[in-house]
């Protein structure tokens, strides 16, 4: 199958656990016989150079970057900038989608996928491509971010919100990694849909064996430092 993902994140490149999930989905794909397509923002060359054989990369020019190449001009780039965040996150979106388009016009694929934090794949569930199933995949919205945080009401960015419960209600199909996520999102979101579980793809050595730290020991967090990754406890 060919599978297309959606992503502004990339490890290495712009941090996030959802770049890191495209990534390890990509490969454990392209290790089962299917062909993993990763259509993201231009990435550094170091970071283009190690990517994985069987992972195909489609790289996007960022507004910036088309305002440098003239491609765009320069006081509608700042029109469409001047928004909140998560405006600038839909447009990303446009282009990603519009880069699918054109790639599905010459191969198609199977089957297209983004999360639904920040709704990369709204605009193409906004005007569908005939015989192209988009999945959303449920991570933990903007909604989850802003209680699991303690943000104040008034820090909330009701339009992040919005959108991604729009991808989440036009998707052809939605999943997530667990119950867990469903039933918080469902919370925050409310919809009411079927949501399949697909635990992520990670690599477990079960020949190693995690000894217990003593009562006393010392506790290392790895993660950045928000309230709801848990490092306050």
């Amino acid at each position: 199958m060919r599978i297309a993902f959606l992503t502004f994140e990339f490890p290495d490149a712009r941090p996030g656990g959802i770049g890191a999930y495209v990534l390890k989905c990509a490969l454990a794909l392209a290790a089962a016989g299917h062909e993993p397509h990763i259509f993201t923002l231009t990435l550094p060359e170091k970071v283009r150079q190690c990517l994985p054989s069987g992972v195909h990369l489609h790289e996007v020019q960022d507004i910036a970057q088309r305002v440098e190449a003239g491609t765009l001009a320069p006081m509608l780039a700042a029109a469409a900038l001047s928004g909140p965040q998560s405006a600038y996150k839909l447009l990303v979106g446009a282009l990603l989608c519009d880069a699918l388009r054109s790639e599905h016009r010459v191969h198609p694929f199977d089957i297209a996928e983004a999360a639904e934090w920040e709704s990369l794949a709204l605009p193409i569930l906004l005007r569908p491509v005939p015989n192209l199933p988009v999945v959303v995949q449920i991570h933990l919205g903007s909604a989850a971010n802003s209680l699991g945080n303690s943000a104040a009401a008034e820090a909330r960015d009701d339009l992040a919100e919005a959108l991604e419960l729009a991808s989440i209600v036009a998707a052809d199909a939605v999943c997530a990694a667990t119950q867990s996520i469903v039933d918080v999102t469902r919370k925050l979101c409310p919809f009411e849909r079927d949501v399949t579980i697909i635990p992520y793809p990670v690599e477990i050595n079960v020949e190693e064996r995690i000894a217990p730290s003593p009562e006393d020991g010392a506790v290392l967090f790895v993660g950045r430092l928000q309230p709801r990754k848990g490092c306050h406890i």
